[in-house]
């Protein structure tokens, strides 16, 4: 199967004049380093389509990520972000996130649906307490089919929207009205809110200056 790479906009420039505007209490937390682009003002996803077959799954994939794009570009108000999207079919590079399955997945010895993994430009996993000075390049969405497959639809698509959140700089937090919920287990979100959106604001904004 080709190979399909999905274009979605780095909206992280223009829905700062909405947000700016905002108020308000909020829940989000940062990692502390972002994602810095290498190949202008698009961020790219490829899917792995060795480990991942399930058509059902592959929509939900690009669906996170269309939430994502959505999400971003109705926080600006009457400003219109097309200019940042297109999707497109391209062979012959590496995209900016890679998402790909294995039987399970372990973070500190704890068996999850997915993790995601940051590296840097020299090609260096970043985790833990460089997360909080280091930027990074590229992502891999890994999910885990022994937990993610006893997920319910709706959990499998927030789990990877999850996910996406940790690529653009977001942490866990504790409120599960949030995307960035701590865990799938009583999470009332499904798509990115308000607060996760001005948690990438938060990490992104200075780009206006």
């Amino acid at each position: 199967m080709k190979k399909r790479i999905k274009c979605i906009g780095m909206v992280l420039f223009a829905f700062a004049i909405a947000l700016s505007m905002s108020t308000g209490v909020y829940a989000y937390r940062v990692l502390g380093g972002r994602f810095v682009l290498t190949n202008g003002l698009r961020m790219t996803y490829e899917i792995d389509y060795e480990t991942i077959q399930d058509e059902e799954l592959i929509d939900i994939i690009h669906e996170a990520f269309d939430d994502w794009e959505w999400h971003l570009n109705d926080a600006v108000d009457g400003i219109n972000m097309g200019a940042y999207f297109s999707h497109f079919m391209y062979e012959g590079r590496v995209a900016d996130i890679r998402i790909r399955a294995v039987p399970d997945v372990y973070v500190d010895g704890r068996i999850y649906p997915a993790r995601t993994d940051l590296y840097d430009a020299n090609g260096r996993l970043v985790y833990g307490d460089d997360l909080a000075n280091t930027n990074w390049v590229r992502a891999e969405i890994v999910i885990g089919y022994s937990q993610f497959n006893g997920l319910e639809p709706i959990e499998k698509k927030s789990t990877i929207t999850h996910e996406i959140g940790h690529v653009l700089g977001l942490a866990h937090n504790t409120d599960n009205g949030t995307i960035m919920y701590d865990r799938v287990e009583g999470c009332t979100a499904y798509v990115p809110t308000l607060d996760d959106i001005e948690g990438v604001y938060s990490i992104y904004c200075d780009l206006l200056e």
